[in-house]
């Protein structure tokens, strides 16, 4: 987007009213309206349209430092309601959450090039706007910007009130907060007297697809005689709130807390510590570096006695995976399992949280089943197609690691930890708001 230039910012002088309009409502909102054109969603902004014209109210009158500074911090919280609501997180959350954006790689993503430079271009050129044309302004009937903010909201609210697309990531966790582990009996028959060994997978963005043959698809791996002849298989849904440490906490502790906030006297309860005292081991392993999110801090307290992250497992197993989240390969961590985890007599309790399936998927990173370069194959949406093909090979690995002879008995849960963080309304309205798949291995007899 062009900055203004002086024979153009002499015409705009004699059209207050344009001015108004666009410092006030297009610029300010102009990646929102590409976006809409491009499939890019993103949650209600309605009351940020009426913020940025206030914007403009006040640059009529007091000093262009106060207006921008106020431009600024609507911006700024226009963007942290965007991305919390987007990437399931509280406002909070996103805030605690910059520390860690050196771990990210946002140049291997366009559309977050994209959607910044955007931002850069069209807040800088709005300030310019109200810095050049304070005159302009004051002369100005904002009664065409406020049509126009109007019908903005107006469509803004429409889309949410009529459509299937939902951004129900900020909502309070229920208060019985329940998990996959027990609502599929795996916790009850981990927590059992015994030596049998246990996997728990939580998965990166696993969502509960709207469709049965998309889950079929997902899940084909486990519908071999001889995996259903050595396990049964169920498998359902269940909510999910926040992000993915409240993911983890909610099946690994059936609790609602932060990470940010937990205690050791907090996580007694939770199924890791309760299986370390009673004798078992406890493992845990992430694809990605320890440092995000705390959680070589944590961890302990929820009572892994050994931890594998990126950083433990990197000597060995050397491909990388993965665009903006760049980590070691899942699948390659899955097939590893039974080396890098040899068998204990007391039985030992594996917990995996896997990496990849993060999006925006990176193309090329799994074995291409579904034909997603045609249309986006059965899913219509490429994104989705990628994640539903790395999906299906990480359930390939899991049931190869299910029947391996190192492992058995082996029981299984894999669970999502939230629906995927998707910018696009369609291939959002491919899932269940608020629900997340999961699948229960457990070994006859």
């Amino acid at each position: 987007m062009t900055l203004p230039d002086r024979g153009r910012g002499s015409r705009l002088a004699g059209h207050p009213e344009i001015v108004a309009l666009l410092a006030g409502v297009l610029l300010p909102n102009a990646v929102h309206l590409l976006g809409i054109a491009a499939d890019v969603g993103v949650p209600l902004r309605t009351p940020a349209f009426f913020l940025y014209l206030w914007v403009v109210l006040l640059a009529r009158r007091l000093p262009f430092a106060v207006a921008c500074g106020t431009y600024l911090l609507v911006l700024a919280a226009d963007i942290v309601w965007t991305l919390s609501a987007t990437f399931h997180l509280t406002p909070l959350g996103i805030l605690q959450a910059l520390k860690f954006t050196s771990e990210l790689n946002l140049a291997a993503s366009p559309l977050y090039l994209a959607l910044i430079a955007g931002v850069a271009s069209s807040t800088t050129t709005s300030l310019l706007l109200l810095a050049r044309h304070r005159e302009a302004l004051r002369q100005a009937s904002l009664v065409p910007a406020l049509l126009a903010t109007l019908a903005l909201a107006g469509g803004d609210v429409w889309t949410y009130a009529t459509g299937n697309v939902s951004f129900l990531t900020l909502r309070s966790a229920p208060a019985e907060l329940d998990s996959a582990a027990r609502r599929s009996g795996f916790e009850q028959a981990v927590l059992a007297p015994g030596q049998r060994n246990a996997l728990l997978v939580v998965v990166e963005s696993l969502g509960a697809f709207a469709d049965p043959a998309h889950r079929e698809l997902v899940l084909s791996a486990f519908g071999s005689r001889r995996l259903r002849a050595a396990y049964e298989v169920t498998s359902g849904t269940v909510p999910y709130f926040g992000a993915t440490t409240s993911g983890e906490l909610r099946e690994l502790c059936r609790s609602s807390q932060s990470y940010t906030t937990l205690t050791a006297e907090a996580a007694r309860d939770c199924l890791p510590r309760r299986l370390a005292e009673a004798g078992r081991r406890t493992v845990a392993l992430h694809a990605y570096t320890g440092q995000m999110f705390d959680r070589r801090d944590w961890y302990p307290l929820l009572g892994f006695q050994r931890m594998l992250f990126a950083e433990e497992m990197a000597d060995t197993l050397h491909n990388r995976c993965g665009g903006v989240f760049t980590g070691l390969c899942d699948t390659e961590i899955g097939a590893s399992l039974p080396r890098l985890l040899p068998p204990r007599p007391e039985g030992r309790f594996t917990y995996w949280l896997t990496l990849n399936t993060h999006a925006p998927i990176r193309p090329g990173d799994s074995q291409p089943r579904f034909g997603c370069d045609d249309g986006g194959g059965p899913f219509g949406q490429k994104e989705i197609c990628l994640m539903a093909e790395l999906w299906a090979d990480l359930m390939e690995t899991v049931a190869a690691v299910a029947l391996d002879a190192r492992t058995q008995p082996l029981e299984v849960l894999i669970v999502g930890d939230h629906a995927p963080a998707l910018w696009s309304r369609r291939a959002r309205a491919l899932f269940r708001p608020g629900e997340v798949s999961w699948v229960r291995l457990a070994p006859r007899g």
